[in-house]
């Protein structure tokens, strides 16, 4: 009970928001055969990667094109499949900790040691959340160490700490955003695979949607 607890979101019903809708070409103001010079660009894509994809085109509120092109060796691809969304799960992860940030859990510019105690607070190598989410931590690679499904990840990183330079160097990663998980797993007492069902994926519906490994590229949808 060292922490408040994190407030679930809540339903706001006092706006009404525009509707994807099917239309034609000149309702979203495009030109007529547009989709279709888009379809052939999208199909020779596949013939050259071999990566089946699913693409959705609109324009003022009106759906122009939504399919799906190319399949897998294994199997069709739909509408519904959920495929990897590689890196746009650090979108993701920053609109969870967005929720501490916004509830006063957490400050973006807090340093990481007022959660995780093996990690310094003053000096040069203190480590901050903004940090992690700025690629400024100094740490490399992507579920490094077994990532979020190891339970002592901090202290692996921490062993570290001395010697990085955080705010010093910027290194595209995804271990500061593991750590900044971390820190919202000490800070919530769950762990962040349920904070991402609780507090994001259910309350939006988003019933196609896991977090399969890691904060950094693990989201399918």
């Amino acid at each position: 009970n060292k922490y408040p607890a994190l407030q679930a979101p809540r339903r706001v019903e006092a706006k009404v928001l525009p509707v994807l809708r099917e239309g034609t070409e000149p309702d979203a103001g495009f030109e007529s055969g547009t989709a279709a010079r888009l379809r052939e660009v999208c199909q020779a894509w596949f013939e050259q990667s071999h990566e089946p994809f699913h693409v959705v085109v609109a324009r003022r509120g009106v759906v122009v094109l939504d399919e799906v092109f190319g399949s897998w060796s294994w199997g069709e691809m739909t509408r519904e499949t959920p495929t990897e969304m590689a890196s746009l799960t650090k979108l993701v992860t920053g609109v969870l900790f967005a929720q501490f940030v916004d509830q006063g859990l957490i400050g973006i510019d807090d340093p990481v040691g007022r959660y995780l105690p093996d990690f310094a607070t003053t000096g040069d190598n203190v480590l901050t959340l903004r940090h992690c989410f700025t690629h400024a931590t100094a740490l490399d690679g992507h579920e490094e160490w077994g990532g979020m499904h190891n339970p002592w990840l901090e202290n692996v990183v921490a062993n570290a700490n001395e010697c990085l330079q955080p705010g010093q160097v910027h290194n595209y990663n995804g271990m500061g955003y593991d750590l900044a998980g971390k820190v919202m797993e000490i800070v919530s007492g769950k762990s962040i695979f349920r904070l991402m069902r609780e507090n994001l994926f259910d309350p939006l519906g988003m019933t196609h949607t896991t977090l399969e490994e890691d904060l950094g590229f693990s989201c399918f949808s």
